[in-house]
């Protein structure tokens, strides 16, 4: 279940999705920004069709190009090891509560390319810093949800389950009101961590209710709830 994050940037409110499907992509991208050469522009490179380079003679490698090549191969590298490294902080404690104050250091569980996609999108924000703690809780949240889809339902994963569910489960109206997600997104990931929160089928659907009306509570004044 992919969660979308709404960040708005420069007065201008734009989806941001983040979590890892989202960076594998910014990272796969990462290969086109450090590999296009400086003499085409991006626009260029990317509306050229298949059959205009089939057709087209394949220019020969400068040795200028080489080395472009092998730095993006390289970033690319590193960009992949620090994310997994960031991931596995996560996981070695993957209930983790919101940060309430500012964020002063990168967490563990961020990755250097993320701090800096967090930190570029926050310096365009009003407020610098409490939009950072935003971004930082939501990457946050969004990992654990995924480490939470990821673990296998098992006896022996139940209680870690149940344990990163009710963390999840606390955090949702927070998320909501901070917009970085919608009242349909937060009701459809309740339900999912409901399962495993209360198996009791009874108490389930009475602790949906009440977390149900936890979250309309959470609605911002100027977001319609449908």
């Amino acid at each position: 279940m992919a969660l979308t994050h709404r960040i708005p940037s420069s007065g201008k409110a734009g989806l941001f999705t983040l979590g890892g499907i989202a960076l594998a992509a910014a990272i796969a991208a990462g290969v086109y920004w450090f590999g296009t050469p400086a003499d085409q522009a991006p626009a260029t490179a990317a509306s050229a069709s298949p059959a205009s380079q089939a057709s087209s003679p394949v220019p020969m490698a400068s040795s200028a190009s080489v080395p472009a090549l092998a730095t993006s191969a390289e970033a690319v590298r590193i960009a992949s090891a620090d994310l997994a490294q960031a991931n596995q902080a996560l996981a070695q404690d993957p209930v983790l509560k919101p940060i309430t104050g500012p964020v002063t250091e990168r967490p563990p569980y961020v990755s250097p390319m993320e701090w800096d996609m967090l930190k570029g999108v926050a310096s365009q924000h009003a407020t610098p810093g409490p939009e950072l703690t935003r971004l930082v809780n939501s990457l946050r949240f969004n990992k654990q949800f995924e480490t939470w889809e990821a673990l296998p339902r098992t006896d022996a994963n139940s209680a870690q389950r149940q344990a990163l569910a009710k963390a999840l489960m606390a955090d949702l109206p927070e998320r909501l009101r901070h917009q970085d997600m919608g009242i349909q997104d937060a009701q459809k990931a309740m339900a999912a961590l409901l399962a495993d929160i209360e198996p009791d089928e009874a108490r389930r659907k009475a602790l949906a209710r009440d977390e149900g009306l936890r979250l309309l509570a959470a609605v911002p004044r100027n977001v319609t709830a449908p």
